[in-house]
């Protein structure tokens, strides 16, 4: 059995990322929006509050915003059949199982620092769920950075570093990326207009 992607799919998904349109429906989007806004109370602080390099590889920086775990509506999303099939076949990682999944609620000046995520995210898939949620920077070219690359490059350029790309987070439409090896953010939210809730789910490749 085939447990890596093909070069070629490999170096696209991890480069551009994937856009995965129609795969949920209307009534599918209305429900999560509900589940997000019931679970809000139960929400708490993140914890990320200083800059590390975790065993696993992982990066974080300070972040502030508000975070609880998927119900059991997300929790389906991301366990669904075909939706799996559609992110194996789509990155030639056939033996991905889904993980995690959670809702971050960002208020006015909440915001995410650079980091990367855990080596459970081969993919991390998001989603808005509010309108006017700003883009999340991301730099692919930074794949293959270690941590201390990272540290030093916050430790000059700061959380939020200028000079790379920007990736949307479209309303009720499903986006993936590679979050365990790019690093990725999102700059403080400027006013109640951008404020909102950001779905997540992530796939690891066993």
């Amino acid at each position: 059995m085939q447990t890596s992607a093909p070069a070629d799919v490999a170096s696209t998904w991890r480069r551009e990322g994937l856009v995965l349109e129609d795969t949920l429906t209307g009534g599918t989007w209305d429900r999560l929006i509900a589940e997000a806004k019931t679970r809000r109370g139960e929400a708490s602080e993140s914890g990320f509050t200083n800059t590390a390099t975790h065993r696993d590889g992982s990066f974080c920086t300070p972040s502030q915003y508000l975070s609880v775990p998927g119900g059991d509506m997300l929790t389906a999303v991301s366990r669904n059949e075909q939706l799996l099939a559609l992110v194996r076949e789509a990155t030639g990682l056939p033996r991905l199982i889904p993980v995690r999944s959670g809702y971050n609620y960002y208020r006015p000046g909440d915001y995410m620092g650079l980091h990367r995520d855990s080596v459970k995210a081969t993919l991390t898939i998001t989603f808005a769920l509010t309108e006017g949620l700003p883009p999340m920077g991301w730099a692919p070219d930074l794949a293959d950075a270690t941590g201390d690359d990272l540290a030093a490059l916050v430790e000059q350029e700061g959380r939020f570093p200028d000079g790379f790309a920007e990736r949307e987070v479209p309303f009720c439409q499903l986006t993936a990326f590679d979050g365990y090896n790019i690093p990725h953010w999102r700059p403080p939210v400027a006013s109640a207009e951008h404020a909102g809730v950001l779905g997540t789910f992530c796939y690891f490749n066993l």
